[in-house]
């Protein structure tokens, strides 16, 4: 693994690179910074979840259920 990764160091370095960027923004404007994490979030998950394809029957299910999670919330602090 460390072979791969001595290799490919270009790879993984821009990820760590945009973590600590991310984590620097967050601590500096928390407000904002939480819908940017919660959107970047959701991006990584759909990226991530697209590659189950052994589940691919329950991918439209988890969806549904995140996606009424996602409007509970809104509809938490739209009330708030």
């Amino acid at each position: 693994m460390l072979a791969v990764l001595s290799k490919c160091w270009w790879l993984v370095f821009p990820r760590g690179v945009w973590a600590i960027l991310f984590s620097v923004a967050a601590l500096a404007w928390p407000g904002p910074m939480i819908q940017i994490l919660v959107i970047f979030f959701g991006a990584c998950a759909l990226i991530a979840g697209h590659k189950d394809h052994a589940n691919w029957l329950l991918l439209p299910l988890r969806g549904g259920i995140g996606m009424a999670f996602g409007l509970r919330g809104r509809a938490a602090k739209a009330a708030a």
